[in-house]
């Protein structure tokens, strides 16, 4: 007899481990749980109930719980439109997932499509693979958080307006990859990004259209983790972080009290981004009285510069950006633009070289740059260390948030 993919998988954990694969799957709303309300408008569902009915009953799991293969735990954290998805939503999962760490194999994150890349991104940095506090200290890779965290999202609802499953979504297809990525056992990243037949690197992706599908791109230098094709998912050596747990009652360093950092960084693609800095200068020229104001809490203390081109800097934003590291000690980190890389070497005679350059996507450093800052704080970094403590963290991998070279792929 022929079995599917994962039901194969689910039989084969049950042998070796003599226990069912757990399932944790948090749910935040999203299309992919939705309904069309009294008033004409998709509504995810909004209670725990609903949620369980939809995944154990509609999507078949109860066939594998009653067997014995699966054991799934849910949890209806909130359900929001993606749109309205704040850090604070995202430091609630990144709790959560470290809480139950000890009791799941991996896990499923339901979410909109509108901002599941970000999530994706603050998840994977939040919950390191490699511990941070450890490469500071001259330890090199001490594992962390070694488990799938999956964001499962859809273009298309799972239902329809009678209550029934679409045969269109592309939902389904996103929960097939998730669940045989997590029974599978061979990946252990978190950040991982369902995109219909493919499991995609979170820390490079972005979503791509309103309405087409799959709903993410990936850089197009980054291979995607996987493929799933008839029969199963055919992973692409190198692509992914492999799943390796230490000691399985413990729980991993997760980057708590993210949210209060937000101001603190500062993502520049656009020359008026430099306003509270312009506006800083001009004030202390002029001898205003708000200058002590912004030095306390209008000021960032570390700049993520989008570049123009290959790593180049405009000239009128360098000699802002310049003044700004030697006068008031900021961090300024040059990233590429979506899709690019910065070179090793400065190729064209332009400003900007002395600026420290990281490949990363612009919203992967911003949180980067927020959770170090979180760290050092927590550390009780000196002063006089602060900015090379934020530089090592910011060009030192924590797990897959930096871009490979652009050519050897």
């Amino acid at each position: 007899m022929v079995q599917e993919p994962l039901e194969e998988l689910l039989r084969g954990h049950l042998a070796r481990e003599k226990r069912p694969v757990r399932f944790y799957i948090l749910n935040t709303g999203g299309t992919i749980t939705s309904m069309v309300d009294e008033e004409g408008h998709l509504t995810p569902a909004q209670s725990e109930q609903t949620l369980r009915s939809l995944i154990m009953d509609m999507l078949g799991f109860r066939d594998y719980t009653s067997s014995g293969l699966l054991d799934v735990r849910i949890n209806h954290l909130f359900a929001i439109d993606s749109s309205q998805m704040q850090n604070s939503h995202r430091q609630a999962i990144v709790a959560e997932l470290r809480e139950k760490y000890t009791q799941y194999d991996g896990a499923i994150i339901l979410h909109g499509t509108d901002t599941g890349d970000r999530t994706a991104k603050f998840v994977a940095l939040a919950l390191p693979y490699y511990d941070p506090i450890a490469l500071w200290q001259g330890q090199r890779q001490v594992l962390n958080f070694c488990k799938p965290v999956v964001v499962v999202s859809s273009q298309i609802p799972l239902l329809n307006e009678r209550g029934m499953l679409r045969i269109d979504s592309d939902g389904m297809m996103n929960f097939v990859v998730a669940a045989n990525i997590i029974a599978q056992g061979e990946v252990g990243e978190s950040g991982i990004l369902a995109n219909k037949e493919d499991a995609i690197r979170g820390t490079a992706a972005t979503k791509g259209s309103e309405t087409e599908l799959p709903v993410y791109l990936l850089d197009k230098g980054v291979p995607s983790i996987g493929r799933y094709a008839s029969d199963g998912i055919h992973y692409t050596t190198g692509a992914y972080l492999k799943k390796k747990i230490e000691n399985e009652l413990k729980k991993p360093l997760s980057m708590e009290n993210v949210v209060p950092y937000e101001n603190k960084v500062l993502v520049v693609f656009d020359s008026q981004h430099l306003s509270p800095l312009k506006d800083y200068f001009r004030a202390k020229e002029t001898g205003n009285h708000d200058v002590e104001r912004f030095l306390k809490d209008g000021l960032p203390e570390i700049i993520i510069y989008v570049s123009k081109g290959a790593g180049n800097v405009d000239g009128k934003d360098y000699s802002i950006l310049e003044k700004a590291t030697r006068e008031l000690d900021l961090s300024i980190f040059r990233v590429p633009i979506p899709g690019g890389r910065i070179p090793d070497r400065q190729i064209y005679a332009v400003p900007g070289h002395d600026l420290p350059a990281v490949n990363m996507q612009p919203t992967a450093a911003e949180y980067k740059a927020m959770m170090t800052l979180s760290l050092a704080d927590n550390l009780g970094v000196e002063r006089t260390r602060r900015r090379e403590f934020i530089r090592y963290m910011m060009t030192e991998k924590w797990g897959n948030e930096i871009l490979p070279p652009r050519f050897t792929i």
